[in-house]
């Protein structure tokens, strides 16, 4: 068992409260960073891991690919799914679990999306190896997580521990990772790297006032301007596997 069942009951939890995810989050640049890495996508099978409200990956239902959607929280499974028109629902697949118990076949995906996921694992390297099995040959994985070693991500890591010793709705702890160790986690099972993109998010306090177009004006121009980019802490990766 990679993910204790309390690790995730607690991430369930916490992602069925629509406002700790969907309440004035800005998700734009993450929908025109997927459109940017992957380009046209058609007769393919694609995987959304940690599939939220299918926001990102509902695109790819146009009749021609196989969507499966995975995610702990059956809030949001059923917002996915109530956002997909009947006649294309044929279609897409709904695994209500984790990335490591889900059963789906390895391998088995031309595509994989695995947004905003790798905090909330408990073994990334694990996370990264079972990513890989599930890819086809030539298949391609897109990764999106913040990077602790870039010093504007110091910021929402104070912010963090302020927001869990005042509030603690998460009830458990992020999970920190890198562009650096990621790396390493995907050379170690066999993905090849291929490009990447940096955007920051806005400062915590910001996020008060800052919301919803807002905040998604910001992350756009952050990740238009280079020097803005190259301070960003939010990493958007397409990774690989040879064929």
């Amino acid at each position: 068992m990679i993910q204790s069942d309390e690790r995730k009951q607690k991430v369930a939890t916490f992602f069925d409260e629509f406002n700790n995810y969907l309440g004035g989050q800005a998700f734009g640049v993450r929908e025109s960073l997927v459109a940017e890495l992957l380009g046209s996508v058609h007769d393919k099978k694609v995987l959304d891991v940690g599939c939220g409200d299918g926001s990102l990956s509902r695109v790819f239902v146009d009749g021609t690919n196989d969507l499966t959607l995975v995610d702990l929280s059956p809030q949001m499974l059923e917002r996915a799914m109530s956002a997909i028109a009947p006649d294309r629902r044929q279609r897409v697949r709904v695994f209500q679990n984790d990335l490591f118990e889900a059963p789906i076949e390895e391998p088995g995906f031309d595509i994989i999306l695995c947004i905003g996921v790798l905090a909330h694992v408990e073994d990334v390297d694990a996370a990264i190896g079972r990513l890989s099995r599930l890819l086809l040959p030539g298949g391609a994985l897109l990764i999106q997580f913040s990077d602790q070693d870039r010093k504007s991500h110091a910021l929402d890591t104070a912010w963090a521990r302020v927001r869990k010793k005042v509030w603690n709705k998460r009830g458990y702890e992020v999970t920190r990772t890198s562009m650096r160790t990621l790396r390493s986690a995907a050379s170690n099972h066999g993905l090849t790297w291929e490009e990447e993109r940096r955007y920051l998010t806005v400062p915590p306090i910001a996020r008060l006032l800052i919301r919803g177009s807002k905040a998604d004006f910001f992350e756009h121009f952050s990740l238009n301007t280079s020097w803005c980019s190259s301070l960003g802490h939010q990493m958007f990766a397409r990774l690989r596997k040879p064929r």
